[in-house]
């Protein structure tokens, strides 16, 4: 939801802070986009502008966050994904088709039907948003769950760790003492005293052996079965805690996020709420080129007439039209040269040339009147994992609000999702988000539908064959 700030270029360091935390690789677009919010509440009150708040025109490679940064935006002005009003272009190849975005004249079937563009379909999308308060709580409630499950989970293990590792010590001891090299009389007392003693070694044994274990430089060589059992149970614990660990990192990270947001909140007054939302045209191309024409006036005027006379307010609607122009001449650019992540700056010059080009393709009239033109360029290998992790938090934060189950997901998962995402660039981050669902979301939602009793919390790790295993944590 948007915040409110004394300084209005507060405002826009606030959009651009939320942008660059779900939108990744893409900054000369999210400049863009801040630009023209900067534009709307400074100058534009000076210069009495009537259109909308800014129309944007995003093109480029699929799969490289268009889509996504409307969604942002709609998810920051009107606090939630869901009030993004959506117009998929490809079912407006034929002319006919508009009149289900103005709607019919009097008398002609269909009159009585809101259209999509009209004041009664966008304030319905809208009261499906959700305050920025409320969110906030939500937002706050749900990482402080995960956070409590953590730290009651890290105990637990903690305490069975350490049980495992004093255990291994005796064992260890014990048969140092029965295979030792000394006397059998020695050897026998040896072992009386010790078993008289073993609740005294067991509660004595120091961190010492934890730091040991880490080592590995007292792994019993002895070939006792009992110890290297306890031994690998106790190195997994050890991972499993670690991994924990890192989750409970993150849960704290994300609550001080959560509690700047709500400061800023706390600052905006209801009577100083504006409510923007987002229009997306998507592929605009594909769409037939009276849509264009139709958006010429809201594009001019921020207003749209229609069928049935009425006039919709566009001035704090943002317009957003994306375009995957030239997408096979794009996928010719890239080529071979195009495999993995080693995309040549020539070669993302040349994709991103053969872009702009296929811009010509829309009138003067209609380029003339776009506020900004953002070509998207590829991601790359670290903004990939930085997209992966996004989406794995997001994951597991849902999971653990709807299902009480922690998720740990070992690091050599996200490498192997990764390396089974770079053969096609051409799709971006789709087919990162496909081999997630596919690897990970799939086979813990099912192995979470066959359970037969509470699961709190699951490991998702690979093989030594490459396979995707799903175990459950001790608890």
């Amino acid at each position: 939801m948007i915040t409110k700030h004394s300084d209005p270029l507060a405002e826009v360091d606030t959009l651009r802070s939320y942008l660059e935390r779900r939108v990744r690789g893409q900054p000369k677009a999210i400049d863009a986009v801040c630009k023209v919010y900067e534009y709307d509440i400074t100058l534009r009150p000076l210069e009495r502008r009537k259109g909308p708040v800014g129309v944007l025109f995003f093109l480029g490679p699929s799969g490289v966050g268009k889509t996504e940064m409307a969604r942002s935006l709609a998810a920051y002005f009107s606090g939630s994904e869901s009030t993004l009003v959506k117009i998929d272009c490809a079912e407006y190849g034929e002319p006919h088709a508009i009149r289900t975005l103005i709607g019919s004249p009097h008398s002609y079937i269909g009159f009585d039907v809101p259209p999509l563009l009209s004041e009664e379909s966008i304030s319905k999308k809208l009261k499906k948003k959700e305050s920025g308060s409320d969110a906030i709580i939500r937002k706050k409630r749900s990482i402080k769950e995960r956070m409590k499950y953590f730290s009651n989970n890290m105990s637990g293990i903690k305490e069975e760790f350490d049980a495992k590792l004093d255990l291994i010590g005796f064992l260890y001891q014990f048969h140092n003492i029965l295979f030792g090299t000394g006397e059998e009389g020695e050897n026998s007392e040896s072992l009386a005293q010790l078993i008289v003693k073993d609740k005294a070694i067991l509660d004595n044994l120091t961190n010492d052996s934890r730091d040991v274990l880490m080592e590995e430089s007292l792994k019993p060589d002895h070939g006792s079965s009992e110890v290297l059992q306890l031994w690998a149970e106790a190195r997994n614990m050890f991972n499993l805690y670690q991994g924990f660990e890192a989750e409970l990192e993150k849960a704290r990270m994300e609550l001080l996020e959560v509690g700047e947001m709500s400061e800023s909140v706390s600052q905006k007054s209801p009577e100083a709420e504006e409510t923007r939302f987002v229009i997306l045209f998507d592929e605009i191309e594909k769409a037939h080129s009276t849509l264009h024409q139709l958006l010429l006036s809201v594009m001019e005027d921020g207003a749209l007439t229609l069928a049935n006379g009425k006039v919709l307010d566009l001035r704090k609607a943002f317009i957003v039209c994306t375009s995957n122009i030239a997408e096979k001449e794009i996928s010719n650019v890239l080529g071979r040269r195009g495999i993995g992540f080693n995309i040549e700056l020539p070669t993302k010059r040349r994709m991103l040339a053969v872009a702009e080009k296929g811009m010509k393709q829309f009138s003067a009239a209609f380029r003339g009147r776009l506020d900004e033109i953002v070509v998207f360029r590829p991601l790359t290998e670290s903004e990939f994992k930085e997209i992966l992790d996004l989406q794995m938090e997001t994951f597991i934060d849902d999971l653990m609000r709807t299902k009480k189950c922690a998720l740990v997901i070992d690091e050599q998962v996200k490498k192997l999702i990764i390396k089974q995402s770079a053969h096609r660039p051409e799709v971006g981050a789709r087919l990162l988000s496909h081999k997630l669902k596919t690897m990970v979301k799939m086979p813990v939602a099912r192995y979470l539908a066959r359970a037969k009793h509470p699961v709190s919390s699951l490991t998702v790790s690979v093989d030594e064959k490459g396979n995707i295993l799903i175990s459950e944590s001790p608890s």
